[in-house]
């Protein structure tokens, strides 16, 4: 069994919630200039200018940057007093604050609003 610091956990889970949005973010503007070069293809160059790819690119950074930020606060803010064992082999958010010892339910609910809302 590998082990992992807890510096190192919340490393990796800061570095995976960050590019995980962005990914998002990316494909579903590849979409939607996948729909407008099909559905549009004679106005695609007015529709798809320089401006519009500056404006994605940084939507795309801050919509990662949001998702990302507060939630290694709200887990480090955690008491940890359980097991230091993860159940796999991602330092996912939830996984970590369930070995907590305090409340995690306002926590839970961050991760399902910020989830839905991203």
């Amino acid at each position: 069994m590998k082990t992992v610091s807890f510096s190192g956990c919340f490393l990796q889970m800061f570095i995976m919630n960050t590019f995980l949005p962005m990914e998002s973010s990316t494909f579903l503007v590849m979409a939607y200039d996948r729909y407008v070069a099909i559905c549009h293809p004679l106005r695609y160059s007015s529709i798809i200018t320089e401006q519009f790819v500056i404006n994605v690119a940084i939507f795309i950074v801050f919509r990662s940057l949001l998702a990302t930020l507060p939630t290694p606060v709200l887990a480090a803010r955690l008491n940890y007093c359980a097991s230091n064992v993860v159940e796999n082999c991602i330092s996912a958010y939830i996984s970590v604050a369930k070995l907590s010892c305090g409340d995690i339910h306002l926590y839970k609910l961050y991760q399902f609003v910020s989830v839905g809302a991203f």
